[in-house]
């Protein structure tokens, strides 16, 4: 059945090219092709090849068409025989209506053998309508299924255990939104259903609610308020058990004189079920304020509070940040940007205590429109808890460089560094981590266009692997702008740790592609 599914929407997409040739103001790309696969090793560890698949495939790509009373047909169907597929379908006409659908799936793996794996489904479809110009009206929905078999690897003694999965989940919803003269209100509802096939404990019916709001104040355009109320509510169908939270939102933004910019924001959340005796609060305050001096530099400078309060333990936080902006050359820029936050526990206990945390980056670039562009970045991330007696360190250094007018091919590539160090009162963890991309794309010579892509990776001390990634491309194209591609790919990983973690993958996919015109 399967088989004779695949073929059928094969003929339809091949009649449906065909019956559309002669039409005008409009094109896309046919694709007919095979893929042939040859693995070897744990199947578990390459995830950048989880979703290919031998065979021949039939793609109909980048599919556009306008009709001449304004209606329009947008479409990408990859791979449409194959368990890979993606397929998206747009109809609309701007400012009148639209439908869009989205079909696509994907797997993921966890064996050696692959045996243990699980298949995703995700579809999804909408539906909008302006009846004024004023107003949009929606709607939208999506179903998501996952079957099939998942180990879990982290067991103690490394005893995985495999179990099965069947579950789907079904979203619906409808909402409006108005807009007029830099003010907006917007209001959605949805509904979602999860069903379990295995455990019927788990299956559940959700509710959500989101109101928005965004205006500036009459006679005085300069001040902005917006805001938004959400409540969401989770029950589970066997013991009516329920989960809620409701969250608000509010801002008020001050464009001030002189390109300078103060922005206020509050945060409310309450959450809880129906068989505790008290809810968890949780409160945000914020305060921003900026100076812009356009294409010179800019300044950010901001405070936030935060409280979480369960009745016994109240956790308060203070965080602040800086960022910034300089551009003394039209080709040249520097940013940086600073955080700190602390957290504090006030009354009560929390396990974790207190603790710090801070970020700093950094970047340099230089980019000319003739030539390229050359980025030079750090990055440090740390973490210090005193009643764990723990602590995070991070760094990671970077540059790009891309150039993209050169004679006869264009080139990017990078190199990062990154060092990370974790201790605790029992234990301590260090890895170092380098890794290079490279792309390389001749220009056309003669029909003939060739192409090369590489990323490496590196990790050490307590862990020890390395990954290779690459990718050969070529095509050549014929008059009447028909064209045959050629693309080898090479995915290959090591743990030097693990004897049963390598895998070595070799891809080829070979296309005909016709480039339909009209």
């Amino acid at each position: 059945m399967k088989i004779i599914k695949n073929r059928a929407l094969a003929v339809f997409i091949l009649l449906l090219a065909g019956s559309i040739s002669f039409a005008q103001n409009g094109g896309g790309d046919l694709k007919l092709g095979y893929i042939y696969i040859d693995d070897e090793g744990n199947r578990s560890v390459s995830h950048s090849s989880f979703n290919y698949y031998d065979g021949p495939a039939i793609s109909l790509e980048n599919f556009h068409y306008r009709f001449k009373n304004g209606f329009r047909i947008k479409s990408n169907l990859e791979n449409i025989n194959l368990d890979n597929r993606n397929l998206s379908f747009e109809l609309g006409k701007t400012g009148r209506f639209g439908i869009d659908i989205n079909t696509d799936r994907y797997r993921r793996v966890y064996d050696f053998d692959g045996d243990s794996r699980t298949k995703r489904d995700l579809t999804s479809a909408g539906i909008w309508f302006n009846p004024s110009r004023y107003v949009k009206v929606f709607a939208d929905g999506s179903f998501n299924s996952t079957s099939g078999k998942i180990r879990d690897s982290f067991e103690p003694g490394f005893n995985a255990i495999t179990r099965e999965l069947d579950y789907n989940s079904r979203k619906y919803g409808v909402g409006a939104r108005i807009k007029y003269k830099g003010r907006m209100f917007h209001a959605e509802y949805n509904t979602i259903s999860y069903s379990d096939e295995i455990d019927g404990l788990k299956d559940q019916s959700r509710m959500r609610y989101r109101l928005m709001a965004h205006f500036p104040v009459p006679d005085y355009e300069w001040l902005v308020l917006s805001g938004v109320l959400q409540k969401f509510k989770t029950e589970f169908d066997d013991t009516g058990f329920e989960l809620k939270s409701t969250t608000a939102r509010g801002s008020v933004l001050a464009r001030l004189p002189q390109n300078f910019m103060l922005n206020y924001i509050a945060f409310y959340n309450r959450a809880g079920s129906d068989s505790d005796f008290v809810e968890t609060d949780n409160i945000a305050h914020l305060i921003y304020a900026g100076y812009t001096r356009p294409a010179t530099f800019g300044i950010t400078a901001g405070y936030q509070m935060d409280i979480n309060d369960d009745f016994e333990d109240e956790i308060k936080a203070n965080s602040y940040y800086f960022s910034g902006w300089l551009k003394p050359y039209e080709v040249f820029e520097l940013k940086t940007e600073y955080g700190f936050r602390a957290e504090e526990v006030e009354d009560g206990f929390r396990l974790v205590g207190n603790e710090d945390r801070s970020r700093i980056r950094a970047y340099w670039t230089y980019r000319k429109s003739e030539l390229g562009s050359f980025k030079v970045g750090f990055e440090n991330k740390m973490r210090k808890n005193e009643q764990l007696d723990s602590e995070a360190d991070f760094d990671r250094y970077h540059f790009d460089l891309s150039l993209d007018n050169i004679e006869m091919f264009m080139f990017s590539g990078g190199y990062s560094y990154s060092r990370g160090d974790y201790d605790n009162n029992d234990t301590e963890f260090e890895f170092t981590s380098q890794q290079v991309y490279l792309n390389v794309d001749s220009k056309v010579y003669r029909g003939f266009v060739a192409g090369f892509g590489l990323t490496y990776f590196r990790s050490k001390l307590d862990l020890d692997d390395e990954s290779i990634n690459m990718i050969f491309r070529g095509s050549y194209r014929f008059r009447g702008g028909n064209r045959a591609e050629l693309v080898y790919r090479v995915f290959n990983f090591d743990d030097f740790l693990l004897l049963d973690n390598y895998y070595t993958e070799n891809i080829i996919e070979f296309n005909l592609i016709k480039s339909l015109s009209f």
